[in-house]
């Protein structure tokens, strides 16, 4: 059997074909021909397994995403810009874009963002650009500038809300040299109004300096996102990039918000809802595994890529305790991964 696998190794796999059916290596005879037309060319059904159909997908969503950015290049001279999009609208990708550009114009770029897991994605595809949660940052110029004697062993969360961005302010203080001419903030719904002191202090130049802003509004339960009263131009990405058709129209009924797709959206799969009803924690175990075996195995996706929500926390949730164990969920052959601890205090906060 060929399979796609074998395409990264052609010659390899032709090889083994050659000694499966006693054909000699050293050369071709008049057999094979007839050979080759009945192993790779009989009677088949193809079928492409949900991995590559969500690549497929993700290529034309990304390319969506770049008209995005290629319209959010008309606000490259604005010095002050918050751009409020809803969920899936490329913000990040556009946010990334625009550090980029402004990287390689020569401009000393900080990209700043809120929670723990997304900076460090955010920093592993970060070209020339420096990435920092907020609260990061504080802490490590807080450091830089002596003043770590202020910063508590177990840090509470009254203490990053209202202590670190003073902390900040303080440093910069003291590290007058420590400056950026671009600050971009992604996610900046969950920046809280104080905090924005600080943030502009960051900037080489206050005045002259840029400091672009991406938020959606339907998640800023903070109140603390940068106004118009602030000098701040606003932006709008309106349409959903990130989903397949039938997945952000299923999203959007379930929280009373119609999707708006880009024309070329690809419809993607149909979106699966199965239901199990009572109270039997092993029967609910066995179908989160089964879904999980049918996704890593039949259907070819990367376990990074699947993930399982739950509405308890670790210590409550069965699905989770099983997938701890040694051999993870009964037959999925996957474990669960558990939150370091900087990440469980993001968390916390959040």
């Amino acid at each position: 059997v060929l399979a796609a696998d074998d395409l990264a190794d052609l010659p390899g796999a032709l090889a083994r074909l050659f000694d499966g059916n006693g054909i000699p290596k050293a050369g071709l005879d008049a057999r094979f021909p007839a050979f080759a037309v009945a192993a790779l060319a009989g009677p088949f059904h193809l079928v492409r397994p949900l991995a590559a159909r969500i690549e497929a997908q993700e290529e034309r969503l990304l390319a969506l995403t770049e008209e995005q950015v290629r319209a959010f290049e008309l606000l490259a001279d604005q010095r002050r810009v918050v751009v409020r999009g809803v969920a899936g609208s490329g913000k990040t990708l556009v946010a990334m874009a625009a550090a980029r550009r402004l990287a390689a114009a020569g401009e000393r770029t900080l990209m700043l963002c809120f929670n723990v897991p997304l900076g460090e994605h955010l920093a592993a595809a970060a070209d020339g650009f420096a990435v920092r949660t907020f609260h990061a940052l504080c802490l490590e110029l807080a450091a830089r500038a002596g003043l770590a004697e202020r910063i508590p062993a177990q840090p509470t969360q009254a203490f990053y809300e209202d202590e670190a961005p003073r902390l900040l302010a303080a440093a910069l203080a003291r590290l007058p040299d420590e400056r950026w001419d671009a600050v971009i903030v992604d996610e900046a719904q969950d920046f809280r109004a104080a905090w924005w002191g600080p943030t502009r202090a960051l900037l080489r130049d206050e005045a002259a300096g840029r400091l672009l802003c991406f938020l959606d509004p339907a998640q800023d339960v903070y109140g603390g996102a940068p106004a118009a009263t602030d000098g701040f131009v606003q932006a709008r990405l309106d349409y959903n990039c990130r989903n397949t058709a039938r997945i952000a129209g299923w999203a959007g009924r379930h929280v009373d918000v119609p999707a708006k797709l880009v024309p070329g959206t690809p419809d993607g799969d149909a979106v699966a809802v199965d239901t199990l009803v009572g109270e039997d924690e092993a029967a609910m175990v066995d179908a989160v595994a089964a879904q999980l075996r049918r996704l890593l195995r039949d259907e070819g996706l990367a376990p990074e890529r699947v993930v399982v929500l739950s509405a308890h926390g670790r210590a409550r949730s069965a699905v989770w305790r099983a997938g701890h164990g040694r051999d993870g969920l009964p037959g999925a052959g996957v474990r669960q991964r558990a939150l370091d601890d900087a990440q469980a205090a993001a968390v916390r906060i959040t």
